[in-house]
């Protein structure tokens, strides 16, 4: 089925005449509405047009005998549509907004009888509306109001302003629906960014660059897919026929804040300063064919740290980012857009490496602390749509994408020496710890097509992608030190090399039938085939049991105003390629050592647990994919067109899981779906999420925009995810939750991004002298603690008492507020200026604490070696903070 479905695409590939390629989601909008009569009754074959601010034709469409209307394939931003039937006066409706992956339901428009010709009656669409095709929770945030919010200057912030998305305090992205940061996937203007290795965001772009992003959290369709939590598209800004210079610049730094309060993982920062800047061009290359869109972002963030019993160092992180496009009309009916996007980063670290075991109270030399990373890449893509006629599109995608993930020592000796942990006085020496390079390539394609008979709107398609990541990880030999006391230490290695692939074959159909006028049934199904290549160049393992079936129901007790809806869907993960790479489809060494005195005097190891030493792990037959099934009940009111009230209830069950495990006795490392086959003696896994939702939308006449949310939530398993809470690192698939026998008693309970509950407000007010107003805040309970002991292997941990029943971190309130000022200039020019006051009155709660309390096993199994920061913050909340801004656009 691969190789036919490879063959597929290629085909697809070369209709546009493209040689490489990726993945796409939409990066394009929909309107429908009804045309009636005076009487209310649906008026047939009236012609409805959708033109440009310009007046270009973008897209045409006929009412059916009900008089409904769709147009498809729509440019994010506004348009005008124009609607005629002889007979009858033309209506003009101006600023019809257009959303990311969306469908505007523009509801009734009720055309009068007009025997003479009349200018079309004007009607400008300011009014809250409803989405009448989707059951899809999340919403979209277009520029012109993320603009006016105080949030932080990239694209990965956004999300956190809607319902169900949560800020993680343990290092992981936003957390959607009860799951981790690398179960989201992140899509910028139709390319797959999310990171091939380990699942962590990709494009990390300023939005001055953006146009709008659209936030998917749950109940979606079966085109979207390779994600557990959520579905991040983003959407950069286009071209269009005039030209469009901008400039723009932002700082802040520690003198403009308050003081930072100090928890055990977090630096002591004496001063700090973040500054970008950058520009923005657009305009037309051929007017009304050709257009293009270019923008550079150099951002600066360093901070001085004092580093424990050490002079004050200096962390520094470069980055450069940039995106460039070009969109081509060759004809009214095809559209052709090439895409280039960047976000190369490097970075002079002062930080630690390794925090399994905590951080150090002191340091006998600065290598642990001096690091270097690079991260970020480059993504190249084209798009191609084509209407062969007025009820079919096709679209076509393909791309490239490079990303690179290294960390090492920034000096030779802090490359060269192990890094020496000693638990007994807190201090550390040696080397930094880490040695490792990553770099990942996604090649893939896509092609879809859509078909609008009446009543229906059936889209398929297929896609193909060719994740690949070349590995070295190398700990010296022994990488970490680990110092009990002077008669016990540990030693911990890992090196691993090679080249692994995850080739990824996908099909889906679905369709959205609209029976009547008040109820549209949508139902279809996406099928997802993984092929993992070993570092050999031979499959190593496939996962073919990928069918995910949706459904969703939607009735609408009238045209306008309402809807009643529920679905069903299940959503399975891509595997990211951390695991494959580290622990299973290269060749390993990975254990610890045991010694009686310091190794580094020449002592021999008294005993070692070798957890990892082999080739490529045989494939497991009937291996089945990590995935969830999630069902829903809503509802939406929309009340005098400037209200919008929504009720949502949500609950997500995991299916299944894949991790390895270490069999009892002799620790040989074992892949497979833990609970099943030769993971039997682990539990099965299980997390349950339950929410309840409520949504309040408020737009009044005179520019104020405000929506608020209060989610009620319970998270409970014995599997939190693939964000490694207990280490506070990203190890998707590959130590996530028990590994061992050992760690199976009191696991299961209250997971560790549980939040009871999350009241979220945000809003944005237009002064009539040029000040715009924006505000955003959040208060929700803290997240459960648990109390941690040691296992025979460094960095896994077991309850000690049931998961989440030692209490929770406190609760939290965060208020940032924007004010923006539209400075009077003429001539063109468009200066604006902006002050954000972040994180107002921040009490600097805690945010995370410290949950181990054993570090160690003593030679009878007993817990030992314990940890005096128990139970002691290692992060606060951030302090209040000021930015400043300017813009100019001519």
């Amino acid at each position: 089925m691969a190789r036919v479905a490879v063959r597929l695409l290629t085909l697809a590939v070369a209709w546009v005449g493209l040689a490489r390629g990726a993945a796409a989601q939409r990066v394009t909008g929909a309107v429908e509405g009804w045309v009636t009569d005076s009487a209310g009754a649906g008026i047939a074959s009236a012609t409805i047009v959708a033109l440009t601010r310009g007046g270009r034709t973008l897209s045409t469409a006929t009412s059916d005998s009900r008089g409904h209307f769709r147009l498809g394939a729509l440019p994010v931003g506004s348009c005008t549509i124009l609607l005629r039937r002889v007979g009858y006066r033309p209506l003009r409706v101006e600023r019809v907004p257009v959303r990311l992956g969306s469908t505007f339901g523009l509801g009734t428009i009720r055309l009068a009888l007009g025997a003479v010709a009349l200018p079309a009656l004007l009607v400008v669409s300011d009014a809250l509306l409803l989405d009448p095709t989707t059951t899809a929770a999340g919403g979209n945030l277009p520029s012109d109001l993320f603009e006016a919010l105080p949030i932080e200057r990239n694209s990965h912030s956004l999300p956190v302003l809607l319902p169900q998305a949560n800020q993680s305090h343990y290092g992981d992205e936003v957390n959607v629906a009860g799951s981790t940061g690398p179960e989201n996937v992140y899509y910028v203007d139709g390319v797959n960014l999310t990171d091939p290795y380990r699942a962590s965001t990709g494009g990390d772009l300023p939005y001055n660059f953006i146009k709008e992003v659209e936030v998917r959290t749950g109940g979606y369709e079966a085109e979207y897919g390779r994600a557990l939590g959520g579905v991040v598209n983003v959407l950069t800004r286009s071209g269009d026929n005039d030209f469009r210079p901008e400039l723009f610049g932002y700082f802040s730094g520690s003198a403009l804040g308050g003081t930072w309060r100090r928890g055990l993982a977090d630096a002591d920062v004496r001063s700090s300063a973040e500054y970008d800047g950058g520009l923005a061009f657009s305009g037309p290359v051929v007017r009304d064919r050709l257009w293009f869109f270019t923008a550079y972002n150099r951002a600066v963030a360093t901070r001085d740290i004092m580093v424990p019993g050490l002079a004050t160092q200096r962390d520094r992180r470069t980055s450069h980012l940039f995106a460039a496009k070009l969109d081509w009309v060759p004809g009214v009916r095809t559209g052709v857009t090439l895409t280039v996007l960047g976000d190369p980063s490097r970075q002079r670290r002062i930080a630690p490496a390794f925090t399994a075991y905590g951080s150090p109270t002191g340091l006998d030399n600065i290598e642990p602390f001096l690091g270097e990373v690079r991260q970020g890449g480059v993504a190249v893509s084209i798009r191609a749509n084509h209407r062969p006629g007025p009820r079919v599109q096709i679209e076509s995608a393909v791309s490239r994408i490079a990303r690179e993930e290294t960390s090492r020592g920034y000096t030779e000796l802090a490359r060269a020496q192990p890094l020496v942990q000693d638990l007994e006085t807190g201090h550390w020496s040696g080397g930094f710890g880490d040695n490792s390079d990553h770099y990942s390539v996604r090649l893939a394609a896509k092609a879809t097509a859509t078909w609008s008979p009446t009543a229906h709107v059936v889209k398929a398609g297929i896609e193909y992608e060719d994740n690949r990541v070349d590995a070295s990880v190398h700990f010296t030999d022994p990488g970490i030190l680990i110092r009990l006391n002077d008669s016990t230490y540990q030693a911990v290695y890992l090196i691993t090399i090679g080249t692994v692939h995850n080739q990824v074959v996908s099909g889906f159909i679905q369709d959205s039938w609209l029976v009547t006028p008040h109820l549209r049934i949508n139902a279809g199904a996406r099928w997802d085939g993984q092929y993992l290549v070993g570092a050999d160049g031979r499959r190593a393992q496939r996962i073919e049991d990928g069918v995910q079936p949706r459904v969703g129901l939607i009735l609408r007790p009238g045209r306008t105003g309402a809807k009643i809806f529920g679905w069903f869907g299940r959503y399975y993960e891509q595997l990211p390629l951390f695991a494959s790479a580290t622990w299973w489809h290269a060749p390993l060494r990975n254990g610890v050592y045991f010694f009686d005195g310091d190794p580094r005097s020449g002592r021999a190891p008294r005993d070692s647990l070798d957890s990892g030493s082999h080739g490529i792990l045989p494939e497991v037959p009937g291996l089945r994919g990590q995935h969830l099934d999630e069902i829903g009940l809503g509802f939406e009111q929309v009340l005098d067109g400037r209200l919008r009230l929504g009720l949502r209830g949500v609950h997500r069950r995991l299916r299944e899981a894949i991790d390895d495990g270490l069999a009892p006795g002799t620790l040989e490392r074992i892949i497979g779906n833990p609970g099943r086959s030769g993971l039997a003696f682990l539990e099965r896994p299980r997390r349950g999420y339950y929410a309840l939702e409520l949504t309040v939308r408020w737009r009044s006449a005179r520019s104020l925009d405000v929506a608020a949310s209060y989610v009620l939530s319970r998270n409970r398993g014995n599997y939190s995810g693939l964000w490694d809470h207990d280490v506070d690192y990203a190890l998707p698939n590959g130590k996530t939750d028990p590994d061992l026998a050992e760690q199976t008693p009191n696991s299961y309970g209250l997971l560790p991004n549980d939040r009871t509950h999350v009241f979220k407000l945000f809003g944005t007010g237009r002064l009539p002298f040029g000040l715009t107003v924006g505000a955003f805040f959040t208060w929700q309970t803290g997240t459960p603690l648990s109390e941690l002991g040691a296992t025979p292997l460094p960095a896994h941990f077991v309850n000690l008492r049931p998961r989440g029943t030692v209490g929770r971190t406190p609760p939290l309130r965060d208020l940032s507020l924007r004010l923006t000022y539209a400075i009077p200039a003429g001539r063109g020019l468009e200066p604006r200026v902006s002050l954000d006051l972040l994180h107002v009155g921040s009490a600097r709660r805690p945010v995370t604490l410290d949950q181990l309390h054993y570090a160690a096993l003593d030679t009878g199994g007993r817990q030992t070696a314990p940890n005096p920061n128990y139970l002691e913050p290692t992060r606060y909340q951030p302090p209040m903070l000021v930015r400043l801004g300017a813009t100019v656009r001519f």
